[in-house]
């Protein structure tokens, strides 16, 4: 076990903390991807959108 210096707030921390005692920064790198669904339903939502504008107009 090896002693740290906390990027957050400098005091000595383990190397094996998930967080800072002193200032609760943390250094778990948290999963936060979302999955790349949005892009897809956005772009079927404008086609879609965009067909039924030019059905109203041109018929």
């Amino acid at each position: 076990m090896a002693l740290i210096k906390c990027q957050n707030c400098g005091k000595n921390i383990s190397d094996k903390a998930n967080r800072c005692p002193h200032c609760d920064f943390s250094y778990v790198k948290e999963n936060k991807k979302k999955p790349k669904i949005f892009i897809p339903i956005m772009v079927g939502i404008a086609t879609f959108v965009l067909i039924m504008f030019a059905y109203m107009f041109l018929f």
